[in-house]
């Protein structure tokens, strides 16, 4: 997988977040992929993080890329922690990120995980808002099932809990002062390996929402439940110039302008809509063709 900052950060995000109840901590992280989180966790402090996950193909990179002394995976069923964990000791903090909407059974992947948590541990559970794309959108082929904010945390509490404390995760805008010369502005890879050079800032602010753009549980990313701690809020960003910023705006508003000439050249006829009024005929195949013209330059195809 090439290295995509935004995608990037939305994954780092949630293993940022965890670390700051790992440091010291014997680790589980459930469906653990190609074990880049397994990774962060430790170097952020972990004493030692077991991987599981059911895809050999994810493993084998994770073994190659991220197998350490305090580092090692495992490969099973997430609906079956209890059998393939019981000769390793319960865990002081699981994480299962993006894990739910996966499974066939939440209700025994989260017994399961009640099971080996140590007493007193900590539980970390996200799950994507494929809610949100519940109307018209094309369903993701390997989620089981999609959750609402109100379906996960009923679904998660009523086994592991009533007293799961709730996140929202949500891109971020802002900007960045760095050194000049600092890697953080520039580099020359397109790897992915480079999430894992990840650094903490010096000193960090986050401001309000802006008043159009708040975020609520309808229109998150993903949502997180914790159980057995209260973690501060983590923000993983990424520089980008100021034309990655701006190009967006910009195609917008161009797109709009030149919808708006090519519309108004092309006036669509009236006809009866057999309540006594008119209606607004279908829109004439050439204009459909301006309009998917224009959508492609905006999202990539050029401005010729």
């Amino acid at each position: 997988m090439d290295y995509h900052a935004m995608h990037v950060a939305e994954h780092v995000s949630r293993y940022a977040f965890a670390a700051q109840l790992c440091a010291g901590k014997r680790v589980l992280d459930v469906a653990c992929g190609e074990g880049y989180g397994a990774y962060l966790l430790a170097k952020l402090g972990a004493k030692s993080v077991l991987g599981v996950d059911i895809s050999e193909e994810a493993l084998a990179v994770a073994r190659q890329k991220f197998a350490g002394d305090n580092v090692m995976f495992l490969a099973g069923d997430a609906l079956q922690l209890p059998e393939l964990l019981a000769e390793h000791d319960n865990f002081e903090v699981i994480v299962s990120f993006e894990t739910i909407e996966h499974v066939t059974d939440a209700a025994r992947f989260l017994q399961g995980v009640r099971q080996v948590l140590a007493p007193g541990g900590v539980v970390l559970l996200s799950c994507p808002n494929d809610a949100q794309n519940r109307e018209g959108a094309v369903p993701n082929p390997y989620h089981v099932r999609t959750y609402s904010f109100a379906e996960f945390q009923q679904s998660a509490s009523a086994i592991l809990g009533p007293d799961g404390r709730w996140y929202l995760g949500t891109p971020i805008q802002g900007m960045i002062v760095a050194e000049a010369n600092s890697s953080l502005l520039s580099n020359s890879r397109v790897d992915s390996m480079l999430l894992t050079e990840m650094s903490g800032p010096d000193a960090g602010y986050l401001l309000p929402a802006q008043i159009n753009i708040n975020v609520c549980t309808q229109n998150c990313s993903f949502y997180i439940g914790v159980w057995g701690a209260a973690p501060q809020s983590v923000h993983v960003a990424s520089p980008m110039s100021r034309d990655a910023q701006m190009e967006p705006w910009w195609a917008l508003e161009w797109f709009k302008s030149e919808l708006q000439r090519q519309t108004s050249a092309t006036k669509p006829a009236l006809r009866p809509n057999g309540n006594g009024g008119r209606m607004v005929d279908d829109v004439p195949p050439t204009m459909l063709w301006r309009v998917f013209r224009l959508l492609w330059r905006v999202l990539g195809g050029g401005r010729g």
